[in-house]
């Protein structure tokens, strides 16, 4: 009998296993995979034509500064993440073949190519433009936005931003369940601006000097990719808590516990239960005990192909002085977006050769980790390598002003078919009446995963929790 069964190896499952050896309780960590990490993994790959090592990463690559939980697992794994280079902080999105800052403040708003003059004509009219009293609780963010900022803001910020971040359509996104602090400032104050006033007033008031401090720090990550946290992670568990290519055939209540039995017919007890899969299998598994849970069938996921690419940095007229950039629809280009994962840490990408080292302006390899599909190119995953490369190359060569579009290598295509869960309109709300109703009927139950309350990396680190 177990303290604490995990069903799921990733970053939520180690989460959770840690948590509950950090209470003293003894665990057992089941994964159907034959590794721990899930999506998240750091590939070593030497291209012997130009004698350069690149670290791919398969899944996230940084995350914020503001993940307090995350950081202080990593401290006690013994990590101390570092942060990315300073020019992470600037983001562009593409607009008509050309890459621009996103505004950060109201005088880049005011002077930005991206918004038409009507444009910012209509977003300066937001504190004083009513809420939309027929509204539902949790619109579409296109009727939103649209309503609350405009349709420029919504095509050319907020569109990229979703598909960036979820690959998602904003047409079929829930405003409430993806902007909620938005909305609560829209209820309580009757503006954005107002809300988000009131709000910068009270961090003042509450925040430390050091806490300021930190919280300035852009984005944080490993310098030898993400998978660093993966092993760290397991190596501080006893050598029997992880089961590797053990997947769990169902779930039992048992007692003041619960039974999992597992596909080889063998079973594990256990007083209390964290189940960290993604939503379908969540289904599967807890549909029998509880029937309420088959809602999770219903949440879509955006499928997305992760292209890593290299690219000769002395042939980039666009300097990689940036995070990265976002690519809106209208572009008509399945690129949905291009981190510069060189930029953000030096050793992404490294020279093997003593002469590269010695001129490293002709010779230096730019790394470019590139996004396609989503909601709205579905099609693109069932697409070879070759094609998707042939697809994503000439944006590639418009937005970094490359004369030859040859100058782009594949280095490897990552295929996500269920990368990113969508948040469609209800999805919160529906999410907190299951987690009410697991609380009553099944105790000692815990969710975990980026399909909840937030798709971020520490977010997956929390139980799901009202």
């Amino acid at each position: 009998m177990w303290d604490h069964l995990v069903i799921g190896g990733g970053i939520s499952g180690l989460s959770a296993a840690h948590e509950a050896r950090f209470r003293g309780e003894s665990v057992s960590i089941l994964e159907a995979s034959p590794r721990a990490g899930g999506v998240i993994q750091t590939l070593e790959l030497d291209d012997p034509q130009t004698g350069h090592h690149f670290l791919l990463e398969t899944g996230p690559h940084t995350f914020a500064a503001s993940a307090h939980r995350l950081i202080e697992l990593a401290h006690q794994v013994g990590l101390t993440p570092q942060a990315v280079s300073a020019v992470a902080k600037k983001r562009y999105v593409a607009k008509n073949g050309r890459l621009h800052a996103v505004p950060m403040d109201p005088l880049s708003f005011l002077t930005t190519p991206l918004l038409s003059l009507a444009g910012k004509a209509y977003l300066l009219g937001e504190p004083f433009r009513a809420p939309i009293a027929t509204a539902p609780d949790d619109p579409s963010v296109s009727s939103w936005i649209t309503h609350r900022l405009g349709g420029d803001v919504l095509d050319w910020l907020v569109a990229p931003f979703l598909s960036g971040i979820y690959a998602g359509d904003p047409e079929h996104l829930g405003a409430r369940s993806i902007f909620a602090s938005l909305l609560d400032w829209e209820d309580s104050q009757g503006s954005l601006a107002k809300g988000a006033f009131d709000a910068l007033k009270k961090k003042r008031k509450t925040m430390s000097r050091s806490a300021k401090s930190a919280s300035s720090t852009q984005l944080l990550g490993f310098p030898q990719g993400m998978q660093t946290f993966i092993d760290a992670l397991v190596k501080e568990l006893p050598s029997h808590t992880l089961n590797v290519n053990t997947k769990v055939d169902r779930i039992e209540k048992s007692g003041q516990g619960y039974k999992v039995w597992l596909d080889s017919g063998e079973s594990r007890s256990g007083t209390s239960l964290s189940i960290a899969v993604p939503a379908p299998e969540a289904a599967r598994l807890l549909s029998p005990m509880l029937p309420e849970a088959s809602l999770l069938t219903e949440i879509p996921y955006a499928p997305v192909a992760l292209l890593h690419v290299a690219v000769p940095n002395h042939l980039l007229r666009q300097p990689l002085d940036g995070f990265g950039f976002l690519v809106p629809h209208q572009e008509k280009t399945p690129l949905l977006g291009c981190i510069w994962a060189s930029a953000l840490f030096s050793t992404r990408s490294t020279s093997r050769s003593f002469a590269d080292q010695a001129t490293p302006s002709r010779s230096s390899q730019a790394l470019l980790s590139c996004f396609v599909g989503g909601m709205r190119n579905r099609e693109t995953l069932s697409w070879t390598d070759a094609e998707l490369m042939t697809a994503i190359k000439p944006a590639l060569a418009r937005y970094h002003g490359v004369v030859n579009d040859n100058a782009f290598q594949l280095l490897k295509v990552i295929r996500w078919p269920s990368a990113i869960p969508q948040y469609i309109p209800g999805h919160r709300s529906r999410m907190r009446a299951l987690v009410s109703t697991m609380a009553d009927q099944l105790p000692n139950l815990t969710l975990r995963g980026n399909y909840g309350f937030g798709i971020a990396l520490h977010a997956c680190l929390e139980p799901m929790a009202l």
